[in-house]
């Protein structure tokens, strides 16, 4: 079994070897005007002297419009201040991000289950590690090569796409193989990278346009994999007859579930997100996988309580997780902005996360009735069951350590506030800088 990593510039290296690298992260924070969105953020402030936005001014040429009320961060957002950030802070924070993080998580996806494979882990049964594809997916240790088998099946090629909302462009891909369930190979590249030019074979659109040259997701999705297939033979031949799938998401997908503490929410935007057309009536999906898994068919077609309880069941056993939320990645945004970072992310964090049974009792607002579009109390009318949240202040934590990820014994069967959390972890920490208590 190889274990790969694929270079921006198309150079592949062993993982175990020095990869001598260029920090992105370090070359952007040199090369970025810092504070250059809070002062455009405090303009937009003053000139608006304390009146929020609304949905209406959102223009009808952002493909994204209406999903924004779908995520509760996004729209809080938003309503502060626009989304010209889309536009001014996720390029300069994608570049570097993508690959960064991208290659942290899938690095660690990679050692973690090689670990396991291998016996080197002692206690897998409590040991949070990220799925290699999506690197957004918590998996636990024991149950991370059989939920990605049964997901993706013996061999595959998943590549999940970024896409810029308001240029309806391709920010980057990051591509990942499973053999058996195992990842054993990925590949990044960001919005500056010749394959981004690369055509399409029969219709000569350049992959980063398909977004704006398809007439819906899934359009979008069957031409990505005909010129994806191409690229994946050419690289590496002895899986040209792999199965191979394509996520796409777009960038204020990605903010919905920045803000997110609890996995189990972040499996109900994936729900929200997904069903987005045909529960909520909106015009396309603002997730979506080409051609389906079949599991996630199945799953996604059920109710979003039995969604989120089956998908938190099947990678992380039912139990409540705080995601991993990189110290690199929090430097860097803090390096670029701190100010932003403080108020937005840090603020966010600080207000906790829902236990299991709340987010299962999840109340959205009524999208399909026109009349909601006309009131903004009405478009961010999400309900949730009383009852405190899980904040990094209950647990006597700092954020930096809420946000190094934890493993808790709570399930959607636990009464909301009928335990004490401290009391109930079972790890702190992610992959291989996991500590068992």
């Amino acid at each position: 079994m190889k274990f790969w990593v694929y270079k921006k510039k198309h150079v592949f290296l062993s993982l175990y070897e020095d990869l001598n690298e260029v920090d992105l992260l370090e070359q952007k924070i040199k090369e970025y005007d810092k504070g250059r969105v809070k002062r455009l953020v405090d303009d937009i402030k003053l000139g608006r002297n304390g009146k929020t936005f609304t949905y209406g001014e959102i223009t009808d040429d952002l493909v994204t419009k209406r999903f924004f009320p779908l995520s509760r961060h996004l729209w809080r957002v938003y309503k502060e201040i626009g989304y010209t950030f889309i536009d001014d802070f996720l390029p300069d924070l994608s570049d570097a991000l993508i690959y960064d993080v991208a290659k942290l998580r899938l690095d660690d996806a990679i050692q973690s289950a090689k670990n396991i494979v291998d016996g080197n882990n002692k206690y897998p049964e409590k040991t949070l590690t990220w799925s290699v594809i999506p690197p957004v997916l918590a998996l636990r240790g024991d149950l991370a090569q059989g939920t990605m088998k049964l997901i993706y099946g013996d061999s595959c090629d998943v590549s999940f796409i970024g896409i810029f909302d308001t240029q309806n462009e391709i920010l980057g891909i990051f591509n990942g193989h499973v053999e058996d369930g195992v990842p054993v190979d990925w590949w990044v590249v960001g919005p500056d990278d010749g394959l981004l030019d690369r055509r399409h074979r029969k219709l000569g659109i350049k992959l980063k346009d398909l977004p704006k040259k398809s007439k819906n997701i899934q359009e979008m999705g069957l031409r990505l994999i005909e010129t994806l297939k191409d690229v994946r033979n050419e690289r590496t031949p002895e899986w040209a007859t792999s199965k191979y799938v394509v996520g796409m998401l777009y960038a204020s997908g990605v903010v919905s579930c920045l803000f997110e503490p609890s996995t189990w929410e972040v499996f109900g935007q994936l729900w929200n997100g997904i069903n987005a057309k045909r529960i909520f009536g909106m015009n396309d999906s603002w997730f979506a996988f080409t051609p389906m898994p079949q599991l996630l068919n199945m799953f996604t077609l059920l109710d979003r309580p039995e969604f989120v309880s089956k998908m938190s069941g099947l990678s992380i056993d039912h139990k409540m997780a705080i995601q991993l939320f990189e110290e690199q990645a929090q430097n860097y945004a803090m390096e670029l902005e701190p100010e932003i970072y403080f108020e937005y992310f840090e603020s966010y964090i600080n207000e906790g996360a829902f236990w299991p049974k709340q987010t299962l009792g999840y109340t959205a607002p009524d999208f399909k009735n026109k009349k909601t579009y006309k009131s903004e109390e009405a478009l961010c009318d999400w309900k949730y069951p009383k009852g405190e949240r899980i904040t990094p202040e209950s647990l006597g934590m700092t954020i930096q350590e809420f946000t190094k990820g934890i493993y808790f014994d709570i399930s959607h069967e636990t009464e909301p506030g009928s335990v004490d959390p401290t009391e109930k972890i079972i790890s702190k920490g992610w992959g291989m800088d996991t500590t068992i208590v």
